[in-house]
């Protein structure tokens, strides 16, 4: 019952965030530039559905000064900073591409995490991510698809995006002020952030955008992206808690080939055989790197509250 469950996290957890890049293509060819102003509607929208969430399951998110600083500090790199480089770089890059480049997320982690020594580098996890970068390579200089400076460094431009999420579960994993919280409440202190930012930046750079006179499209696109980010953000915290981060962790793969799918579906994108190989190394490049085994403890599985509960009793 529970691989069957995380099955169907990770299925839904692809199918909402892998449409994502698309959804922002379509976004962008649609007249709308003001990546910012986007970015900030779109950290609304997810703060709004998940505090609905918490609404309806009688849960008070609690504040205090340690988890506004989590917010704010976790809120820049898992909201408004890729939301706003993903809206920006998809007027640029192919959908099937920014799949590509989102997937790397996993690679970054365990750059990061090996560079501060959080965990330990391996030959077969060097080589995974030699493989990623190699795959990068391959779509910055074999899409012909570009526009302005040129499609390499848009797609570097684009590396920003799994590299924001990437810090993001970096500061989940090791910033205080997550204890105790279930996975709605966390989240919603991270887009409570992520919306402070948005709109300060939105506001101070005067790109607000004003959905009482946008176009019908923008706003179905706008509030589709923030219910789909929030979908895809709560399932992923859910997984943790209840699958362990190894199985979490599987969720790129599942990213990577529905969001080409949803490209080709909605874009009318073909794939070359270049991005075929691009895709095999992305796939190969998370397999080398994927996280160690780790137990996960009744409490884990329970959520943070009975984690709580059980070091009080202890």
């Amino acid at each position: 019952i529970n691989l069957l469950q995380g099955s169907l996290l990770l299925l839904v957890m692809g199918l909402s965030w892998g449409v994502v890049p698309a959804l922002s293509k379509i976004l962008t060819a649609s007249g709308v530039s003001n990546p910012i102003g986007i970015a900030a509607w779109v950290a609304v929208v997810t703060a709004t559905c998940v505090s609905l969430v918490l609404l309806l399951s009688s849960t008070r998110p609690r504040i205090s000064r340690q988890t506004l600083v989590f917010g704010l500090v976790t809120g820049l790199f898992a909201g408004v900073l890729p939301q706003t480089v993903l809206f920006w770089v998809s007027g640029h890059v192919p959908g099937i591409v920014l799949s590509i480049t989102l997937a790397l997320e996993s690679l970054f982690v365990f750059a990061i995490a090996a560079t501060l020594r959080i965990e330990q580098p391996s030959v077969l996890r060097l080589a995974g991510l030699a493989v990623g970068f190699l795959a990068v390579l391959l779509v910055m200089f074999t899409t012909e698809e570009a526009e302005g400076i040129g499609i390499p460094l848009w797609v570097l431009a684009g590396l920003l995006v799994p590299l924001s999420y990437a810090v993001q579960s970096v500061l989940v994993a090791s910033m205080p002020g997550t204890e105790g919280r279930s996975p709605a409440e966390l989240l919603w202190v991270i887009m409570l952030g992520s919306s402070v930012w948005g709109w300060s930046a939105a506001l101070l750079t005067g790109s607000a955008i004003n959905l009482l006179t946008a176009e019908t499209q923008t706003i179905l696109l706008i509030a589709g992206i923030g219910i789909l980010s929030a979908i895809s953000n709560g399932a992923y915290i859910l997984t943790i808690r209840r699958m362990g981060a190894v199985f979490a962790s599987q969720y790129a793969y599942v990213v990577t080939v529905v969001g080409v799918m949803w490209s080709m579906l909605l874009l009318n994108e073909r794939l070359t055989l270049w991005i075929w190989i691009a895709i095999a190394c992305v796939l190969a490049g998370i397999f080398l790197v994927r996280p160690k085994e780790q137990k996960v403890s009744m409490a884990d599985i329970l959520g943070d509250d009975a984690s709580v509960k059980s070091g009080r009793s202890a």
